[in-house]
Parts: structure tokens; C-alpha cells; sequence
């Protein structure tokens, strides 16, 4: 098992928070509140 490098950990990170920004974008267009 190799360890992932800074760069793809900051790639994840980046997706992650990519992923949970689309997430609760599209979530808050449908959400009555």
C-alpha cells in the first residue's frame, strides 16, 4: 500500500469540496426552507 502524494491529496480534497459544493447547491434549489 502505497501513500498518496500532497498533490493527489489535494486533488481529492479539491473534488471532495467540489462535490459537497454542487451537493448542497443543487440540494438548496429544491429545498423549500
Amino acid at each position: 500500500m502505497n501513500r498518496p502524494t500532497p498533490t493527489s491529496v489535494r486533488f481529492g480534497a479539491h473534488s471532495m469540496a467540489r462535490f459537497i459544493e454542487q451537493t448542497m447547491r443543487t440540494s438548496a434549489q429544491f429545498d423549500p426552507f
